[in-house]
């Protein structure tokens, strides 16, 4: 419908680009990926102050969920995992995961380096 229309367009809490989270909403992104609002907020232009501003709040609401997040394995034979576990369990593979592999954010190598110490 028109109104279906509109609001996929000009409503600021349905995300509108990207190939991954496009036309879903914003509180249901950041409930799975907190990363992906924090790149969009950091990384990309975002014209729409209302927008910003909404995906700020969502950030700050949702906090909680960037540790809790990071803690997931994203790759390799140990997806899903947790890097808590995998520290205890096979730290070999997380110390050759952070002396080789090119880490996708800067904050999941730092959190993973101090699960190490």
């Amino acid at each position: 419908t028109l109104d279906e229309a509109w609001e996929m367009l000009y409503d600021v809490k349905t995300c509108k680009g990207g190939k991954k989270y496009k036309n879903e909403k914003w509180e249901d992104v950041i409930k799975k990926d907190y990363d992906y609002i924090e790149y969009t907020v950091n990384q990309a232009k975002i014209e729409d102050e209302e927008e910003l501003e909404y995906l700020v709040e969502l950030l700050s609401e949702y906090s909680h969920l960037k540790e809790e997040q990071m803690d997931v394995v994203g790759f390799g034979k140990h997806k899903g995992s947790s890097w808590r576990e995998l520290v205890k369990n096979d730290s070999g593979y997380v110390t050759w995961c952070l002396n080789n592999l090119e880490w996708r954010s800067e904050d999941v190598k730092e959190y993973v380096q101090s699960l190490v110490k």
